[in-house]
């Protein structure tokens, strides 16, 4: 877990993008993420839920950016103290969106005896901080994890902030986020509009069903460049809950009823 005789966990120093450069508030994947963030206020923050996953089918379908920015809205505008946790330790991408290292994280605190308040990064926002990943040590990378450690990693950060958002890998790549899911109050699933076929979505909801009660929504990304007419679908009032913009987080539809998420779609 360490490179040094001291134990000090190795620090990535290649970093991605940010974000935040260049991030216009007035853009309209910004108003969706404050529609998200507004649905979750209503109808999950009254139950105490505050911790959340969100999670996608397959690769590629723009969770770890939703989480982002889900992160910079909130903290921005609202005042939370917002954490995001990278959990996505074999394809690591949200803290880099950020402009940190990915590593050490989440795992160093999980397995590596590494104090979480050591991992914990600051970010451009002064009530925005990150959790990278970590790495993935090559004797717990061929296992599942493991619920209490991660249960308990949850709750020792849960009374520190307002909001926790947890990147976690995608549902039927591993079953580490299912293992997840038990252990956040809530769960929203990402859904590429126009690319993931529907067998794909059954399916993760099929994975899900024990879970059911946690899902809080099913977010379309990508709607306007694939689905352009779903502006109509709002307009005309089907599903008076759905929201759409384009591109970025685009059709929140609730998990107990609303259109079926991948109406139309060509997948």
């Amino acid at each position: 877990m360490s490179d040094s005789a001291s134990g000090s966990p190795r620090v990535e120093r290649s970093v991605p993008r940010d974000l935040l450069k260049g991030l216009r508030w007035d853009d309209p994947h910004i108003t969706e993420a404050r529609r998200v963030l507004q649905a979750l206020a209503r109808e999950a923050e009254p139950a105490g839920r505050r911790v959340f996953l969100v999670t996608s089918a397959l690769l590629g379908e723009g969770k770890s950016t939703l989480c982002a920015l889900l992160g910079l809205v909130a903290a921005r505008m609202s005042r939370r103290r917002v954490l995001l946790i990278d959990a996505d330790v074999r394809r690591p991408s949200l803290a880099g969106l950020l402009g940190l290292p990915s590593r050490p994280g989440l795992y160093e605190a999980m397995y590596g005896g590494v104090p979480i308040s050591e991992l914990i990064r600051s970010t451009a926002l002064p009530t925005l901080f990150a959790l990278p990943s970590g790495s993935l040590p090559g004797e717990i990378a061929r296992e599942p994890m493991v619920e209490e450690t991660f249960r308990n990693t949850i709750e020792k950060l849960r009374e520190s902030y307002d909001l926790i958002i947890v990147d976690g890998p995608p549902i039927l790549a591993v079953a580490d986020s299912l293992v997840m899911a038990s252990a956040v109050d809530g769960v929203l699933l990402v859904v590429l509009a126009g690319r993931t076929p529907l067998a794909v979505i059954r399916q993760m909801r099929h994975l899900l069903k024990p879970l059911e009660s946690k899902i809080q929504g099913i977010i379309l990304n990508n709607v306007t460049r694939s689905l352009p007419y779903y502006y109509d679908y709002r307009y005309y009032g089907y599903p008076p809950t759905t929201y759409h913009t384009s591109p970025g987080p685009a059709a929140t539809t609730p998990a107990n009823g609303g259109s079926e998420p991948a109406k139309g779609q060509k997948g």
